[in-house]
């Protein structure tokens, strides 16, 4: 049986008095591909804020590799990368190197000196996101599929068991974005990483995703893509024409 690393049981979150979160239950394996899709205020982000310890639950329970998350402290086995964190301000003084590295060393001590472990593992991730080249370039002043890449590297340096996506790709050209699920199928397949994607591009999750999250507050479907992702289900979720939603996946869902 495939070890079961996110156990989430009736999990519910309230908001200034609104039912963000509601009586969410499901598991995600080792090395799956999770899609999470639904409407804007859903409860996406939310739900992965909970994962990553920034935001508690009102009720019910997170178990993180068999452990509860109140009392799980070991965060560096996850990766985060943020909401539109490719758009980062032009004028932002710092290197791709710099960048990268923050995410190796961020959690130590003021003092911390970089190892040669730490600086082993920096060149291996910024190899395996090709983005060695780019070294020494301010993050500003690179396209925005560079910056995914590099943010990608940060993310990937602590060593992380799960990456979690909050739709990366969100302003970023089609071929950027062609590159970019590439890139993460083959950290998936080749690297054993478990990926938890956000995003409003549904065919993407059709495509890529070993299994789909559908979430409007309420866990709408879950399962394999094929099953999960029909006109039926994402009517429900979405509560509008499936045509309109197709056509403006990518903006305004």
């Amino acid at each position: 049986m495939p070890e079961q690393i996110i156990k989430v049981q009736k999990l519910n979150f309230q908001y200034l008095g609104e039912q963000v979160l509601r009586n969410l239950s499901f598991s995600v394996d080792a090395g799956e591909y999770l899609g999470i899709i639904g409407p804007n205020g859903g409860g996406k982000t939310t739900l992965v804020k909970i994962l990553l310890g920034l935001q508690k639950p009102t009720s019910g329970e997170v178990v993180m590799f068999d452990e509860s998350l109140e009392t799980f402290h070991d965060f560096n086995r996850l990766g985060y990368v943020p909401q539109r964190i490719s758009h980062t301000d032009s004028g932002f003084p710092a290197t791709v190197n710099e960048i990268v590295f923050s995410g190796r060393t961020a959690d130590k001590y003021p003092f911390y000196r970089v190892t040669a472990e730490d600086k082993r593992v920096v060149d291996e991730v910024m190899k395996v996101t090709e983005i060695s080249g780019l070294s020494h370039r301010l993050i500003g002043n690179l396209s925005g599929g560079e910056r995914q890449r590099v943010f990608i590297a940060r993310a990937l340096a602590s060593d992380p068991e799960i990456l979690i996506l909050d739709e990366p790709t969100v302003g970023v050209d089609a071929l950027a974005q062609k590159q970019f699920y590439s890139f993460l199928k083959v950290l998936n397949k080749t690297k054993g990483i478990t990926i938890l994607f956000i995003t409003h591009d549904l065919e993407m999750i059709a495509r890529e995703a070993t299994k789909v999250l559908c979430l409007n507050h309420n866990l709408v479907c879950y399962g394999d893509p094929s099953k999960a992702l029909d006109d039926k289900v994402l009517l429900d979720m979405y509560q509008t024409d499936m045509k309109h939603v197709h056509e403006h996946s990518h903006e305004n869902i």
